[in-house]
């Protein structure tokens, strides 16, 4: 069994309508929650807390309706989650698909957060794969030493903030390409301390090809589009 959604985005969140009700599709958040406290996903009603006051908050700084967030505590149930940029599309499965021709990326399921390794300036770093995330993050003490490239605004359920930029090489599946990384929030750096993660990444890896999670098999799945790295 599968469903798929067309994914819409909230200020580069990604968001599904679930029977016309809208959720943000975010491995970032370990737990997931509701207004009605229930999400029905894959002929499956799943019984989520109430996150009104959060819901409120997310509603009011990405300025568009957020009925509820379906987060890893639900993303590591289903048998996989296919995420489909080209296409526009997010498709779940109640089992791992067929993948042939895909690079394969082992990952670990940690407190719901799902993390693996990849290269960011020649270094194995380990980083955590949030699927909310529009902007990649590296902790401040892997950051360059140098001035940003650039800034940007994102926004977390508190409010909007801005973040410096650095472009930096990065490398996953034995393929290169450049990622502008901000800044994570103090906050969030002590979470992926816990995690002995050294940053988070969204958004860049979806760029990459067709992407298909398992997080019952600790299997991530890239059907690459060759175009977007670097020879």
């Amino acid at each position: 069994m599968k469903q798929t959604f067309t994914i819409s985005f909230a200020q580069g969140h990604p968001t599904i309508n679930i029977d016309g009700k809208i959720y943000v599709v975010d491995s970032g958040s370990p737990a997931s929650f509701s207004y009605t406290g229930t999400i029905s996903l894959l002929g499956r009603e799943y019984t989520v807390p109430y996150g009104e006051y959060i819901l409120d908050d997310l509603n009011r700084v990405l300025d568009t309706r957020i009925d509820g967030l379906i987060g890893g505590e639900i993303l590591k149930r289903v048998g996989a989650v296919e995420i489909d940029y080209p296409h526009n599309t997010i498709t779940f499965h109640d089992r791992l698909p067929e993948v042939s021709g895909a690079a394969e990326i082992d990952v670990r399921v940690f407190l719901n957060y799902l993390v693996f390794n990849m290269k960011i300036d020649g270094q194995d770093r380990r980083v955590f794969l949030d699927t909310g995330a529009p902007v990649a993050y590296l902790c401040s003490n892997v950051l360059p030493d140098k001035q940003p490239d650039g800034y940007t605004e994102d926004v977390t359920p508190s409010g909007t903030f801005e973040t410096p930029l650095y472009t930096i090489p990065s490398e996953l599946a034995g393929k290169k390409f450049d990622v502008s990384y901000g800044k994570l929030p103090a906050a969030h750096q002590v979470m992926a301390r816990i995690m002995n993660c050294q940053g988070v990444i969204g958004k860049d890896i979806f760029l990459l090809g067709t992407v298909i999670i398992s997080y019952q098999k600790g299997k991530m799945y890239i059907q690459l589009n060759e175009n977007q790295f670097i020879n």
